[in-house]
């Protein structure tokens, strides 16, 4: 592929709002990444995109964010299917945290099922459906409303957090780096995300394939803090296999079609 064409690619993914990586790209256009940071170095000079370490996000970061809606159906299939094998890791009687990613509002639909839980979550939506199960808790620290999102977002809430002991803490990211952990790309979603995981005896990542190769804006939870990840059968084998030889307890979701049948009984 020529500079232009390639180029005009990069930006064609920019535009859907998702970041990009050097090591992404050099793979799909079969190229150096030296050559990649230069066609992403010449994209943030025209104001196309704006630079990170190791890759690029899109210009308006904030404003590109995908309404909840739209992130809830992309890639439904394997969310469902992590949610299913995360349930697996909460007893009756835990203190859980949900952020507001929307696997976990896939997650937070199994544990309906659950019972004596205290459930610390940010997200409106995840709250919401827990209002008709009496038998759970739920706990919201205060923040600042965020509409993209339907979650509660900035610092407002530490105070509270601090004071809480949460046993197992369950977080979507942007990205999941070996380097950098767990990553999110709006500033008040990642200052949440790390007060609660702060609280958390194990931080769990709940993340599908797509995450694994991208990059974020800032980290909330460091890798040495991470203790398992769920994820589907398409996860990137030498990256599991890398985290796994941190120590990394990774699960993989089971197949879609047992993921479906055991939401349907929710």
């Amino acid at each position: 592929m020529i500079t232009n064409e390639r180029i005009e690619e990069i930006k064609r993914i920019l535009e859907t709002g998702q970041p990009v990586t050097v090591s992404e790209l050099a793979r799909r256009f079969s190229t150096s990444e030296v050559t990649i940071r230069h066609d992403l170095d010449n994209l943030a000079k025209a104001g196309f995109a704006i630079r990170t370490r190791g890759g690029a996000l899109p210009v308006n970061t904030s404003l590109n964010e995908p309404d909840f809606e739209l992130r809830l159906r992309k890639q439904s299939i394997e969310k469902r299917a992590i949610a299913v094998e995360a349930a697996k890791l909460v007893q009756d009687g835990d203190i859980v945290a949900l952020d507001a990613s929307t696997t976990a509002y896939y997650l937070a639909e199994v544990l309906r099922e659950k019972s004596d839980l205290t459930v610390v979550t940010n997200s409106l939506r995840i709250a919401t459906l827990f209002l008709r199960v009496p038998r759970i808790t739920v706990i919201m620290p205060g923040g600042v409303m965020r509409r993209p999102a339907a979650s509660l977002g900035g610092d407002m809430g530490e105070a509270l957090l601090k004071q809480l002991r949460i046993n197992k803490g369950f977080f979507g990211a942007r990205a999941i780096s070996l380097e950098f952990g767990l990553m999110d790309l709006a500033i008040d979603e990642v200052k949440m995300k790390r007060a609660i995981a702060l609280s958390c005896d194990q931080i769990i990542a709940i993340v599908d394939h797509t995450k694994w190769r991208t990059s974020g804006l800032q980290s909330f939870a460091t890798s040495d803090t991470i203790s398992c990840i769920v994820t589907d059968p398409k996860a990137p084998e030498e990256l599991v296999m890398a985290w796994r030889a941190r120590g990394v307890n990774v699960r993989i979701a089971g197949t879609p079609e047992k993921a479906t049948v055991a939401m349907s009984t929710v």
